[in-house]
């Protein structure tokens, strides 16, 4: 969890669970997100079209779940109370201001230069610290609801002025002209491993890795991960992960894969991707559950 260090004061007990200080939390939030205190001058909860921006409190002790890039999960907590914006659509949480995107953000923000191109504005976290480093000239920005470009982009213009622009359009619509581009129009943290119009869109995305980004590109390790677990849960054809491999160009390292198809397989016993049991050679393929039956 190295991005999570940041933050200097918080304890991490170990790669499993991270206690935040709620202060230093609270305060990078009022500093990255100063472009939202226009809009809760009167309430904590405003609507946007069918969505629903909220200051929420989040009670100390709570705990939240939390992926990097290698796909490696922990919890995280905070030592005091801490109030954290919540957008919803419907009811449910479309997206929320949580270590989680701290984290999984800060490779976006740091490739940041010259002109950027945007996918996805979100709640303006990321658009916000983008336009506040000196080396970025303009953001535009691809947007595809209107309501939120025109409540939550409309606090961007106010501080940033020209610097930063919207086009109410599909990210799959933009052209490949700008210094760098970093994507975050994902529901869910993983989602950007199915999306194949990415590479489509930008031929270069997977081969230039300073000037391309995209939330929940894991690294090698984290497909690796990312495909274990979904292998063990027999969620996905391990041929999916293969091709992701070559589209990543990851050719060199299908040994590894190799070896992971070897130790993870479909046993014949449970019917579930599994460790192979040590089992002799001419022994049923059978699990390490299955062996302690």
């Amino acid at each position: 969890m190295k991005q999570i260090r940041e933050f200097n004061d918080s304890i991490i007990i170990d790669e499993q669970m991270i206690i935040f200080n709620a202060n230093s939390f609270n305060n990078h939030n009022k500093k990255h997100l100063s472009h939202l205190d226009e809009l809760f001058n009167d309430s904590d909860s405003i609507k946007i079209g069918d969505k629903t921006l909220q200051l929420k409190e989040f009670r100390k002790g709570k705990t939240l779940d939390i992926y990097d890039e290698t796909y490696t999960k922990a919890k995280v907590s905070f030592d005091d109370d801490v109030i954290i914006p919540v957008l919803s659509e419907c009811g449910s949480v479309w997206m929320s201001h949580t270590p989680m995107e701290v984290a999984t953000c800060q490779k976006g923000i740091d490739i940041a230069n010259g002109h950027v191109l945007m996918g996805g504005l979100g709640i303006g976290y990321q658009a916000n610290r983008i336009l506040s480093k000196s080396n970025v000239v303009k953001l535009t920005i691809y947007e595809l609801d209107i309501k939120l470009i025109n409540v939550i982009g409309n606090t961007l213009i106010n501080i940033f002025g020209d610097r930063v622009e919207f086009v109410n359009d599909s990210i799959y619509n933009a052209k490949d002209i700008y210094d760098t581009y970093v994507i975050d129009i994902y529901p869910s943290y993983t989602d950007f491993l199915y999306d194949d119009k990415i590479a489509t869109t930008f031929p270069n995305f997977h081969k230039d890795k300073d000037k391309y980004w995209a939330w929940g590109d894991l690294t090698f390790k984290g497909i690796i991960n990312h495909a274990i677990e979904n292998l063990v849960t027999n969620d996905t054809d391990e041929c999916f992960y293969e091709e992701l491999l070559y589209m990543k160009g990851y050719k060199d390292l299908y040994d590894f894969w190799v070896k992971v198809e070897e130790d993870i397989f479909l046993c014949n016993g449970c019917g579930y991707w599994h460790e192979l049991c040590n089992l002799e050679d001419d022994e049923e393929m059978i699990c390490i559950d299955c062996c302690d039956i």
